[in-house]
């Protein structure tokens, strides 16, 4: 189980988000893990998403904690480096 233990620490040194929400101090907090080996999210325990969907929640995830961001464009997501999305694509307009 040393992989377990491993992922455990990158969950422990990108720091689980555990904030009530904004102006809400009687709120109840949620625990968030994140595997960063392939995305997979849970909230106090239940598996809830992976992949790239469970990269970008953690993105933004952490600008909440780290800022008290709530508001997000889709053009930052898409050009931000920190949930490992490749690099969008250029697009053909149809004929």
């Amino acid at each position: 189980m040393p992989e377990e233990a491993a992922e455990e620490a990158a969950t422990v040194a990108r720091g689980a988000v555990q904030q009530p929400a904004v102006g809400d101090s009687t709120a109840p907090s949620t625990h968030v893990r994140f595997f960063a080996v392939d995305g997979s999210t849970f909230l106090d325990g239940d598996y809830l998403i992976k992949g790239v969907s469970g990269r970008i929640l953690w993105s933004l995830l952490g600008h909440y904690d780290q800022e008290r961001r709530v508001d997000f464009t889709n053009r930052e997501v898409l050009i931000a480096r920190d949930h490992d999305l490749p690099a969008p694509s250029r697009r053909h307009p149809r004929p």
